[in-house]
Parts: C-alpha cells; structure tokens; sequence
C-alpha cells in the first residue's frame, strides 16, 4: 500500500510541476485544431496551401471538437493527460502480475521439509 501512495503522491507532484508549462509544439497541433474545426481543413494559414506541420494527427483530430466548442485548448490537453496518467496509474495497481499487491490474500503456511523427506526413497529391488 506504501507503494501505492507514494506513486500517486509523485504523480500529483510531477502533474502540479508541469500544469503550467506548455510546449510549443503543443500550441502548433492547437493552431491546427482550431483551423480544422473552422472549417479551413488542417492548416497552418488560412487561405494558403495546406503544409502538415503538426506532430500528432490524431492528437491535433482530438483536439478539434473542443475547439469547435470554443474551450482552451491548453487546458483540454492537460486534462486528457490527467486522465491519462491516473488510469496507467489505476491499471498498475489493480492489474494481477504488477508487482503491486494491493488486495492481499491469506496464503497457506507451508511447513519447512525435513531433509529425509526431501531424498528420494531407493526403488525396491535395487
């Protein structure tokens, strides 16, 4: 459970670290957005020959109904990655074969083996 915690206590650490910080290349992908759910189709300029200058395509195709809905952007992308990140965070814990044991089970106590137990018996006849 120790584990559990601490995780989730850095990732709310590292999320409040970065939920100020936007980088560039995300506000390119956001341009594009807001131009395809215009109308203008996935452009940099509006009106020019269209130049594919966003990293993501389906990143940039998220992003277009909720510009189409007039929401900040920034905002929507922190957010998707919020969820994002606590479900990796909830599939790590409750997934068997993790590593983390977060529903713990009685197990049977096995007793220790004497070492006559543990030699093979002779065949008979030999």
């Amino acid at each position: 459970m120790f584990v559990v915690v601490g995780l989730g206590a850095l990732f709310l650490l590292v999320v409040r670290a970065a939920w100020f910080f936007t980088i560039d290349d995300a506000l390119i992908t956001f341009r594009y957005s807001a131009n395809l759910a215009a109308g203008h189709g996935p452009v940099w300029n509006v009106g020019e020959d269209p130049v594919e200058g966003f990293t993501n395509f389906l990143w940039m195709l998220w992003h277009t109904p909720f510009a189409a809905l007039g929401l900040s952007l920034p905002t929507v992308a922190k957010l998707t990655a919020l969820a994002a990140g606590t479900a990796i965070l909830v599939m790590l814990v409750v997934t068997p074969g993790s590593g983390v044991d977060y529903h713990p089970t009685p197990r049977a106590r096995s007793e220790p083996q004497s070492p006559e137990s543990s030699t093979p018996s002779p065949r008979p006849g030999a």
